[in-house]
């Protein structure tokens, strides 16, 4: 099947979010957008991969490789296909586009340059397709040790056949990464400008931020005034949840808006995004919004393909906002005419707890002469088994952390009221719709474990949610309970973007949207947990640990453990009666448990069902080229 190609659009060719019928206004003299539609993926798509020849004990590989010394662009790490010189793979790859290409990269891993080269050649049924020759000569300059991308046209398909050889001093080659493998085609459209009707969209993720560290959800020590500020004026949420305990699910979540069983982070092998998936900052820069994301967290980085989307992606890894807020500032001075999506992924109050100067004035703190720099899990990992460090030390060393961690979350505050005074200074305040929330929370030893990952109560995945500018109603407080892939959409509708097939779901500022969620379940799950009590020293490890909040109940259930004397974990709490789930009520609502545990494993099953394969079948593509306009519905 081929698919004849549309005219090109009025905004460029093919794919424009945008289908209400007042389009956003175009930035006179501005560059275009210029950016590429994945159709499939063969990274990752084994049952379409055949190995014709390998070494023995090395067959090729899903793998994440890395050529150089840095996590730089182009030298850090990319999932790949690794392979090992003498090999062969093919693929049978459907037919695409006229326009389609597959985009491809290669690099040797950072420990094979000894000498020699690698020779790729590729076929495409049987007719030379590419070819490259790879130097891993010990010479090899650090500035060439990088993955070197390419582009070759595949509108057709065919069978592809991929050969690895090495010629060299040593008797086997060094392994070989083949990254990207995505077929996918260009699109253009053009920049357009911010107004009321069609603003700016900021999103703030600040990495390990609970609710109720933050002022206006209930901490006396004034931890965060400019969020307060912006929450008074726009809307908050008191009782949002991340998708789950740790970074990985929960920003895949309010990226994507799926759940984890249909992304996929957090409850399978895989920790990509699928390509096949569609994202707030894509759909943000098909509707003609330039695109720019700076992100202090290691795990949201292009390796994990997070940068879809985006023309401007940069990872500082575990930097402190003070230290790089001075590029985000800067990119919105660059960008302050161009209507823009921006998203920024703070890292202050993740472990290791280090306020600045500034923060630890601010609230009159000194770190304490005895503090040592760990973690204090491995400590808590010695107090479950041999009792030791003592309670007593376990304590002191918690408080100092909570501590810290509230310097930290004003660190963040302060950056957020940077950025805030940064748009104002352009008179972009009534133009852009901020939002603020967090990928997950954390523990302080209120349910005898600390830092986060492995339990699902409150202070784990109750995070803020704060949202405001035009649109947003002010003043506003929401009690009922709302998940994090929810924001997704909610941005869309208040960038004035028609939401997309990929992307539907509710707005968090309809009322009549809230009222239907009202009657929704909220799930919350974690791939491993832990079930500790401090003072008895008692600890239970979980497998595959969920929650669920329906008509004013929360269950905890862990279908099995690791303990072998302990079969599984269940508690039923009365929220209403018993906001803290402290007492718990299994006993009297075994029929209401059970309901629940059925609603959660429907939830589960769905998600999985609609998870995203990496290369979909024909009339998957088909739609995909349609949503983006270049084939009608029935061609």
């Amino acid at each position: 099947m081929r698919f004849r190609p549309l005219l090109i659009l009025a905004l460029g060719l093919g794919a424009v979010a945008v289908t209400c019928s007042d389009v956003p206004t175009v930035l006179a003299g501005a560059p275009p957008i210029r950016g590429r539609s994945t159709l499939f993926s063969l990274l990752a798509f084994e049952q379409a991969r055949e190995t014709l020849r390998a070494p023995e004990k090395a067959a090729p590989q899903i793998a994440l490789l890395k050529p150089g010394r840095v996590d730089q662009p182009g030298e850090g790490f990319l999932p790949c296909l690794e392979v090992f010189p003498p090999t062969t793979v093919r693929w049978d790859v459907p037919p695409a586009f006229d326009t389609a290409s597959l985009q491809y990269a290669l690099a040797i891993k950072g420990n094979g340059y000894h000498g020699g080269h690698v020779r790729v050649v590729a076929t495409l049924d049987g007719e030379p397709y590419f070819e490259h020759t790879l130097s891993c000569a010990k010479g090899t300059p650090f500035e060439d040790r990088r993955w070197f991308e390419h582009d070759a046209p595949l509108a057709d398909g065919g069978s592809l056949e991929v050969s690895f050889d090495y010629e060299g001093p040593r008797p086997t080659g060094p392994a070989v990464g083949f990254g990207l493998l995505r077929v996918g085609v260009p699109f253009e459209v053009e920049r357009t400008t911010p107004t009321q009707d069609f603003p700016n969209v900021v999103l703030v993720v600040v990495d390990t931020l609970r609710a109720e560290s933050l002022s206006s959800y209930g901490n006396p020590r004034i931890t965060s005034p400019r969020m307060d500020a912006l929450a008074a004026e726009g809307t908050r949420f008191t009782h949002a949840y991340s998708a789950g305990p740790w970074t990985l699910p929960g920003t895949a979540s309010i990226l994507t808006g799926k759940t984890v069983p249909h992304h996929g982070l957090g409850s399978s092998s895989s920790n990509h995004l699928a390509e096949s998936l569609e994202t707030l900052p894509k759909v943000m820069q098909r509707s003609g919004a330039t695109t720019g994301a700076f992100t202090c967290n290691p795990l949201i980085t292009g390796a994990r393909n997070f940068d879809q989307g985006f023309e401007d992606f940069t990872n500082y890894r575990w930097t402190a906002s003070p230290d790089m807020i001075g590029d985000v500032l800067q990119w919105v001075d660059e960008h302050k005419d161009e209507r823009f999506f921006l998203y920024v992924h703070l890292i202050d109050p993740h472990f290791p707890y280090e306020p600045s100067a500034d923060s630890l004035a601010e609230f009159g703190m000194r770190t304490p002469d005895d503090y040592e720099r760990s973690d204090l899990r491995q400590f808590m990992e010695n107090w479950y088994g041999a009792g030791e460090p003592n309670l007593e030390w376990v304590r002191a060393t918690n408080a100092w952390h909570l501590d810290a961690y509230d310097g930290e979350i004003w660190d963040s505050d302060r950056a957020i009221g940077q950025l805030q005074d940064r748009l104002a200074t352009h008179g972009l305040t009534d133009k852009t719709v901020l939002a603020i929330t967090s990928d997950h929370g954390e523990e302080f030893l209120e349910h005898g474990w600390a830092g986060h990952h492995t339990q699902l109560w409150d202070e784990s995945v109750r995070v803020p949610l704060i949202l405001h500018g035009p649109g947003v109603p002010v003043g506003h407080v929401v009690p009922q309970p709302v998940e994090n892939r929810h924001i997704a959409p909610t941005l869309l509708a208040l960038g004035g973007v028609d939401p997309v097939p990929g992307l539907l779901g509710p707005s968090l500022v309809d009322a009549q949207d809230l009222a239907l969620l009202a009657s929704e379940p909220v799930f919350l799950m974690t791939s491993k947990g832990e079930w500790a009590d401090l003072e008895s020293r008692s600890r239970i490890r979980l497998h595959e640990f969920h929650s669920v909040i329906h008509d004013g109940f929360r269950l905890y259930n862990c279908p099995r453990t690791l303990d072998p004397d302990v079969d599984r974990i269940a508690r039923l709490y009365d929220l209403e009666a018993d906001p803290n789930c402290e007492h718990d009520v299994l006993e009297d609502h075994p029929e209401r448990a059970e309901h629940m545990r059925q609603l959660y494993r429907e939830w589960r099953a769905r998600g999985e069902a609609d998870r995203p394969q990496m290369m979909p079948a024909e009339e998957q593509t088909h739609a995909i080229l349609v949503d983006l306009g270049y084939v009608g519905e029935d061609e």
